[in-house]
């Protein structure tokens, strides 16, 4: 297995060659398909290697599971934590990122928040002294919204309301009540044909609803979540809130600004107590909001400020957070994730800049894999 890194390398080498690059020459074209079965490496590993060895002139079979079970047993009269010792799979090689029928495989990811937690030894941070741009993740603020009740009348225009108040609000309580001068908002793209089509087909496959037209003067259907469940529905909606709040700026404070992206095509809008326009340096055909988080994170520092706050639910963000600290030039970077319970607040501020001093000597860029 010594040679495993460089074998694998010249296979990936060869089968971009092969079946991802244009053909220089007609009797090229054609010899391999992306689907063709892909060739054994024939790396020899533990379970393909001699099973027994002499031991005092008596064959002892080799068995990974009882030599793992064996290696615990010594680990107790070590100082290795045991924690480490678990930490890698009792399989002779790495598991495979993609099923048999080629859909990729996909575990609780949020189960890596608390771990990156656990590297900054203190309390769970409740509140900040302050906050100077604020990014939220659009759709995510959708739905953390109350869901409107069967009985009320509420139409998109009111929902549209709702949805920018819940803006100004929320970003006030990370600024001890003041405005926070340096708005965000990110909303997803729902494109045709997207690598990310198969996962939204099993998260809304339970939930699929009709397309709805979307304008300030049409009642919002009365299954909300249904309505939600539908991409086109979601990318109308994004586009009206986006618009919505463009023509209401004069509810900015005369210090304060917003920059919106997503709900408008790849444009992104820039708005402050008076105007609204284009902004360029932002412009992008990024689908999803958790990588246009980072430019937008970016760019706020690259204005001034000093604390940013990332609103998400989603570990991804976080991740990407973590591996582009370096590229976003403030001082203090919080995620801010968690829901408001019925009796007390589950929210909390994670300090990724802190993460990222604890984790920036070990292999930051290997977190990205998780993302997968």
């Amino acid at each position: 297995m010594v040679n495993a890194l460089d074998t694998g390398a010249s296979m990936l080498t060869k089968f971009v060659r092969e079946r991802l690059v244009e053909p220089s020459t007609e009797a090229d074209r054609g010899k391999k398909s992306l689907y063709d079965i892909l060739p054994r490496s024939n790396v020899k590993t533990t379970t393909g290697m001699k099973r027994s060895v002499k031991v005092k002139k008596r064959a002892v079979t080799m068995d990974g599971e009882i030599m793992y079970l064996r290696l615990l047993a010594v680990n107790s009269r070590k100082k290795v934590p045991l924690s480490r010792v678990m930490s890698f799979e009792n399989a002779p090689v790495p598991l495979s990122m993609f099923t048999e029928d080629g859909k990729i495989t996909t575990f609780v990811r949020s189960q890596l928040v608390p771990c990156l937690e656990g590297l900054v030894e203190s309390e769970t941070i409740n509140t900040i002294p302050k906050c100077d741009a604020f990014i939220f993740d659009g759709h995510a603020c959708i739905q953390m919204m109350n869901i409107p009740q069967i009985s009320e009348a509420v139409t998109f225009e009111e929902m549209a309301s709702r949805f920018f108040a819940f803006v100004l609000k929320t970003s006030k309580l990370s600024n001890n009540g003041n405005s926070v001068a340096q708005l965000h908002i990110v909303f997803d793209r729902y494109l045709k044909d997207s690598i990310k089509g198969q996962t939204r087909q099993k998260r809304i496959a339970a939930c699929q609803g009709n397309i709805h037209r979307v304008r300030p003067d049409i009642r919002i259907p009365a299954n909300w979540k249904q309505f939600l469940g539908n991409e086109e529905n979601k990318t109308s909606l994004a586009e009206y809130y986006c618009s919505y709040m463009c023509d209401n700026n004069a509810l900015l404070t005369v210090d304060q600004t917003l920059t919106s992206s997503g709900g408008q095509g790849e444009e992104t809008v820039y708005a402050d107590h008076t105007s609204v326009s284009d902004l360029p340096d932002l412009r992008s055909n990024q689908e999803e909001a958790d990588t246009r988080i980072i430019m937008h994170a970016v760019e706020a520092a690259r204005k001034g400020a000093e604390t940013i706050v990332v609103s998400s639910p989603d570990t991804d963000v976080l991740v990407l957070l973590l591996h582009h600290r370096t590229q976003i030039e403030a001082e203090c970077i919080y995620f801010l994730t968690g829901r408001a319970g019925m009796h007390a607040s589950l929210t909390r501020y994670i300090p990724v800049h802190d993460i990222h001093h604890t984790t920036a000597t070990i292999t930051p860029s290997c977190l990205l894999l998780n993302r997968l």
